[in-house]
């Protein structure tokens, strides 16, 4: 019983016939140029090799080439490349108190990842706390696991509101109090709770306990919450931050919270410090 080979080219064989669109050749057509069925076999240094073996060798050293080829484009990334990626970072953190240029969002997010994968590279528990120490603005916000483009253009922006984060370290090794301030006019909201830090991951976790809502000149109101003191709380539950960047001379943080979201801090000059971060008046 014969069969048929279906190709469809813009011109045929001379000993082709066409049929349909497309161009039947004949069984002996198909015969001359096909691997005969069975185990083919070639001689290579005096050895008998199958055709299996051939495949075999080739597709070994085709994944050998995939992974020179890999090496070799991670190689060409010079260390002015990951230098680039921090200037973004840099530049967009500067403009927020010094003003100038901004980044455009997409290189800021970006250059946050590049530098995150940069950075996990190297090694864990780089970051000492005191060196996080102090009052942070978010400057820039991400959600990496925004596949949508439409939805990445949302989350990847700019922090439009004054914000402050403050850490203030307590006598206990690695332990402090987190304060969260959003302000805006004569209105701010502040969270507040207690931490912990875990040098080995250079991760900040942490809780809620006192909620603070002031509006002008009105007395503060402030809401407790004694059920969230952080030794009762699972850590499988706790947010936190995750370090993997920390800047000391130019003044800026990154890191990736628990729920896989990317920010950029850059640390707030004195004159610029929110004095009563931690007094409630």
């Amino acid at each position: 019983k014969g069969f048929k080979m279906y190709i469809s080219l813009s011109a045929a064989p001379p000993s082709s016939s066409r049929t349909g669109g497309s161009f039947q050749f004949s069984r002996q057509q198909v015969a001359e140029h096909s691997i005969p069925a069975g185990p083919r076999k070639s001689t290579f240094s005096g050895k008998q090799i199958t055709q299996t073996q051939r495949l075999a060798v080739t597709s070994r050293f085709g994944c050998w080439s995939r992974c020179f080829a890999a090496l070799s484009k991670e190689a060409q990334r010079s260390p002015s490349d990951a230098e680039n990626q921090l200037n973004i970072l840099r530049q967009a953190a500067f403009a927020v108190f010094s003003g100038g240029s901004r980044p455009k969002p997409a290189e800021v997010a970006d250059s946050l990842l590049e530098v995150e994968k940069a950075e996990k590279a190297k090694k864990l528990g780089r970051i000492d706390l005191k060196d996080v120490a102090g009052q942070w603005t978010v400057v820039f916000v991400d959600d990496p696991r925004k596949r949508n483009n439409l939805e990445r253009f949302i989350s990847s922006r700019y922090f439009p509101v004054k914000n402050r984060q403050t850490f203030i370290v307590a006598e206990e090794k690695n332990a402090g109090t987190f304060d969260n301030g959003l302000f805006l006019g004569l209105f701010s909201l502040r969270f507040r709770g207690p931490f912990r830090w875990y040098p080995a991951q250079s991760r900040l976790e942490f809780t809620v306990d006192t909620l603070i809502f002031k509006l002008g000149f009105l007395p503060s109101f402030v809401k407790y919450f004694p059920e969230n003191k952080l030794e009762l709380q699972d850590r499988k539950t706790l947010p936190f931050f995750t370090f993997f960047l920390l800047d000391a001379e130019n003044g800026i943080l990154a890191g990736r919270g628990r729920g896989g979201g990317l920010a950029l801090y850059t640390r707030v000059p004195t004159e610029e410090i929110v004095q009563d971060s931690f007094v409630v008046s």
